[in-house]
């Protein structure tokens, strides 16, 4: 993974949510990054990482190549955070592991490799972009679209909802008995629409059933106020996250958490 201090907009494939790159250390390869693979040369804010984030981290180094006109660096690796500390002096200190291994093809026999990194404080992680954040810069996606004003956004993780499970929305793996005991978010969906409240939530490309981001940023901006449904797999879940932070920080959104799972977050 690299680090860049500066990326253009205009080098952004919103279709692929890609980035074209020049790589500060004049690299030449690797240069159509996906937005996960990428960070602002800078800190995240405390709230942005918790259990389950994936981050980006530190690890070892790569010499210069004359060969390919590239400059020495540090090595950046994608990791998911596992636990987190108070250190000494009060700070948070966060531990965790790589995202890949050797069996996906990751290269591991580099000096320090460590299949785990420990103690790191913030100021030594980064975050990929908000992927939101992103697309609300794109002219296309920043006008007003009739079609996605609502008065309630509602954010949600899909395997929370029965509804979405049943319909094969919610991925594999998800058994029809773990949903006995759980609040259904469409199922408060449905109950706001009763209420007389307009209500828009994960929508999707009508020919392949994928999130429609472009939709749902302009759903979150025209929206009058944003419900995050609440639960272990909404906390380590990278677009939820990214969709309430969006809400929250960027457009400043009044927020309404629903719990409809239990954990630990």
């Amino acid at each position: 993974m690299l680090i860049t201090n500066h990326v253009s907009p205009r080098s952004f494939d919103e279709n692929k949510l890609e980035y074209y790159i020049e790589w500060d250390d004049q690299d030449p390869s690797g240069r159509h990054i996906p937005v996960e693979h990428l960070a602002v040369n800078k800190p995240p804010f405390q709230d942005e990482i918790g259990i389950g984030s994936v981050v980006l981290f530190h690890q070892g180094r790569y010499a210069a190549s004359a060969e390919v006109g590239r400059l020495a660096g540090v090595r950046w690796h994608q990791g998911k955070i596992t636990s987190i500390t108070d250190g000494a002096n009060g700070e948070k200190l966060y531990s965790g592991a790589h995202t890949k291994t050797a069996e996906d093809g990751k290269w591991v026999t580099y000096k320090d490799y460590n299949s785990t990194f420990s103690n790191y404080k913030l100021d030594e992680l980064r975050c990929a972009p908000n992927k939101f954040d992103i697309l609300q810069s794109i002219t296309a996606v920043s006008q007003v679209d009739c079609n996605t004003e609502c008065d309630i956004y509602l954010s949600y993780y899909p395997q929370d909802s029965l509804s979405d499970v049943k319909a094969g929305l919610a991925g594999a793996n998800c058994k029809m008995s773990e949903y006995e005991n759980q609040n259904d978010p469409l199922q408060l969906k449905k109950d706001l629409e009763a209420l007389g409240y307009k209500v828009l939530s994960n929508i999707r490309n009508r020919h392949n059933q994928e999130l429609d981001l472009n939709k749902i940023v302009s759903c979150i901006k025209n929206c009058k106020a944003f419900v995050s449904c609440i639960s272990n797999g909404y906390a380590e879940n990278d677009n939820c996250r990214m969709e309430m932070q969006y809400a929250k920080k960027t457009v400043s959104k009044p927020l309404i958490p629903v719990i409809v799972g239990g954990g630990g977050w």
